[in-house]
């Protein structure tokens, strides 16, 4: 199962009402759509369209196991929750002059990172908002923190940042206080690194319940990503997660070691997940020459899947999670495309793009994909 986070897009006037998917060269992505093509509801009616809800249903569970994204995120960082506690995400976050939200996924180093959680940690104000609440931040080396709390949860949270680039920070403050704190002393403390200079948490929730993914399907399963949300619903499912050195999340990811790892993995895996953050990181950034060069990424890292697999028996369901609009920045619940090509299978020509075949349930595809015959 090779995912392209956020492919998938609206038709863009810079490309003459084509979409990113339609203009990128993608002759691998184009092969793995000539035998079966769809459309799959990855976005349930009144879930939030993102990646922590389109994956798990993609991946075959139900809404029952949908939570804010931090708990998930805590189990890919290796972060134990106790019963009771609830983990939220926080996205270190750049404003401009005027403390309207520039960027919600700045591409920091793993310095920057650390210095701008080490310098919240060190501030006795904002050290001591977390103690009187009982929350600790567990400092990462990315833009995404992690805060594990220990009482009730924030009775409000401020919308997803990467779906209000160019808000106001004062316009868009909840009315919890604790969270509000946050939000104001991050900016405080943070105004002057030239890279990370504000603080958005979002995303809370308590430890969803997967079963196993080999007792669901029958298969053992492993998962190739970079982000912990990925690798957290991996590990929450029962799939080995397999680190790669060098993979990032970005467009600067090494693709190469991601692709390799992903045939190895076959060696003693039935089912393995590609995922490939960088052409949803590239659309928050609303950058459309990247957001191209992204997905011809997705492209090159699936054709050395199939060269490393040539001798052998292959069926690959390849998708977009859901839409990421790289004119808005923001994600959008429309139905999102999806192939199941066979190795075996009649070679076909075929175009991998959106709004195309038969609409069916989020659930759908994956249980094809281990069914399907050539």
């Amino acid at each position: 199962m090779i995912i392209g986070d956020g492919m998938a897009d609206a038709p863009v006037r810079a490309l003459d009402g084509r979409t990113p998917l339609q203009a990128a060269l993608t002759p691998t992505l184009d092969k793995l759509a000539g035998q079966r093509i769809g459309s799959a509801r990855s976005i349930p009616d009144g879930q939030s369209a993102g990646t922590e809800t389109a994956i798990p249903i993609l991946m075959g569970y139900g809404v029952e196991v949908l939570t804010g994204r931090g708990p998930v995120e805590a189990a890919g960082l290796g972060v134990a929750m106790q019963p009771g506690q609830w983990a939220m995400r926080l996205n270190l976050v750049t404003f401009n002059d005027n403390d309207k939200l520039l960027n919600a996924c700045p591409e920091l180093t793993s310095q920057q990172a650390l210095a701008a959680a080490d310098a919240l940690l060190a501030d006795k104000r904002f050290a001591a908002l977390l103690a009187e609440h009982d929350v600790v931040l567990h400092r990462q080396d990315t833009f995404r923190q992690l805060l594990i709390g220990n009482h009730a949860p924030p009775s409000s949270l401020p919308t997803p940042p990467h779906n209000v680039i160019g808000a106001s920070l004062a316009k868009s403050l909840p009315s919890d206080a604790f969270v509000k704190a946050l939000m104001t002393l991050g900016r405080a403390v943070l105004r002057d690194l030239p890279d990370a200079n504000g603080v958005w948490p979002w995303g809370c929730g308590v430890m969803p319940q997967y079963e196993i993914f080999a007792s669901r399907f029958g298969k053992s399963g492993a998962c190739v990503t970079a982000v912990p949300m990925v690798s957290g619903l991996a590990r929450l499912c029962g799939l080995d997660v397999i680190d790669v050195p060098g993979a990032t999340g970005t467009l600067h990811t090494h693709w190469r070691a991601k692709a390799a790892a992903t045939v190895r993995a076959f060696d003693d895996h039935d089912f393995v997940l590609l995922h490939i953050e960088a052409p949803d990181d590239c659309s928050h950034a609303m950058n459309l020459a990247d957001k191209l060069a992204a997905i011809e990424l997705v492209d090159a890292a699936a054709a050395a899947v199939l060269d490393g697999m040539a001798d052998k028996h292959l069926r690959v369901l390849l998708c977009s999670d859901h839409y990421t609009c790289v004119e808005t920045g923001q994600h959008a619940a429309d139905p999102t495309p999806y192939s199941i090509w066979d190795s075996a299978g009649s070679p076909a020509a075929g175009q991998f793009r959106e709004q195309q075949g038969t609409v069916v349930d989020g659930a759908t595809p994956l249980s094809q994909l281990m069914e399907v015959q050539p």
